[in-house]
């Protein structure tokens, strides 16, 4: 993509704020001359007030969530280019309409990153929408969108450091990832592995599900679980120092996770239960490996090998250079 494609484009992109991606994003659609505004779909991370009236007072949330995107819809330029909807979980028809109305030459794009599945709102948010694209192989078959998975940015890649870590589990408190990590831990010290491991969960939402709903994917002592997630820098700086990264996935998501994808940026290899994994261009079994839940028989050889590198063109389609340049339709 050349330095400028961008040059003389105003970018809108709304999103939720997560994992630093809007800084990312951000970054890079610059680096190519974009002039770029974020919105944050997330309004309830604002206040304990929007998470309340978002869960209790329906009606009135409608009324807050368009308060808000008219105040930061006045701050945007006369003229956008692109507006690109990554999930839209809060915006609305009456925020579109308004968009559409004041841009009717901008081109809409939607970028899904979550399954149909978990987030049936995304069918809506295609109506609205040019060209729609979603991580999930399987929403993309069946309503006709294209499939595009997550990037890395190999800005936060730092190749040069030592692993010390034979294997890496990230990942946020749901479904049997509590099984995942106990079996991991056994299996670390049954094989003598150096691992790390960050269990995070919000803490509300623990106790909520542990003591009140009586959830048994959340029976794990507290003191096992970190209540702060990590940060971006943080998270990315593990990988560095990882020969492996463990993931497991959502039960009904196809798509193929961050930590997929990270695996890729931080030539990690990969420890997964996603079996869409053996159709995509980058798999080899010499650095992907699918585990059973059930016995999660991970052969200690698979570990002891080197990764084996990947070709440029797919460290580049899988980077958040290649992801932009698909998304917007960027012709090389």
């Amino acid at each position: 993509m050349t330095e400028q494609f961008f040059q003389n484009k105003n970018i809108l992109v709304i999103l939720p704020y997560y994992f630093d991606y809007q800084i990312q994003i951000e970054h890079h659609l610059k680096k190519y001359g974009a002039t770029v505004y974020m919105i944050n779909e997330d309004v309830n991370e604002f206040s304990f007030i929007h998470k309340f009236i978002s869960i209790y007072i329906k009606r009135l949330y409608a009324f807050v969530l368009h308060k808000y995107y008219l105040r930061q819809f006045k701050c945007l330029p006369n003229k956008i280019d692109y507006i690109l909807i990554i999930k839209g979980s809060t915006i609305r028809k009456a925020e579109i309409d308004y968009l559409k109305n004041k841009y009717n030459n901008a081109e809409f794009i939607m970028y899904q990153w979550d399954s149909v599945a978990y987030y049936p709102y995304a069918l809506e948010i295609a109506k609205w929408c040019n060209r729609k694209f979603t991580f999930d192989p399987y929403d993309a078959k069946e309503f006709g969108w294209t499939y595009r998975t997550l990037f890395f940015d190999p800005l936060t890649c730092n190749l040069d450091k030592e692993k010390s870590y034979d294997i890496t589990f990230i990942c946020s408190l749901h479904s049997d990832r509590v099984k995942v990590y106990k079996l991991l831990c056994k299996y670390a010290r049954a094989h003598c592995l150096s691992i790390f491991n960050y269990l995070y969960a919000n803490r509300w939402s623990y106790y909520r599900q542990k003591y009140i709903k009586k959830n048994l994917s959340f029976k794990i002592d507290s003191s096992l679980l970190k209540f702060s997630p990590l940060l971006m820098k943080e998270t990315v700086a593990v990988y560095d120092k990882s020969k492996s990264i463990m993931d497991y996935k959502f039960p009904k998501q196809v798509g193929l996770t961050m930590r997929t994808i990270e695996s890729i940026g931080h030539r990690c290899k990969l420890i997964t239960n996603n079996q869409q994994v053996k159709f995509e261009d980058f798999y080899t079994p010499e650095n992907v490996y699918v585990y059973d839940l059930d016995s999660f028989d991970i052969p200690v050889d698979f570990l002891k090998t080197d990764y084996i590198p990947l070709s440029e063109e797919l460290y580049h389609k899988y980077s958040i250079d290649g992801w932009i340049e698909e998304i917007f339709n960027v012709k090389k």
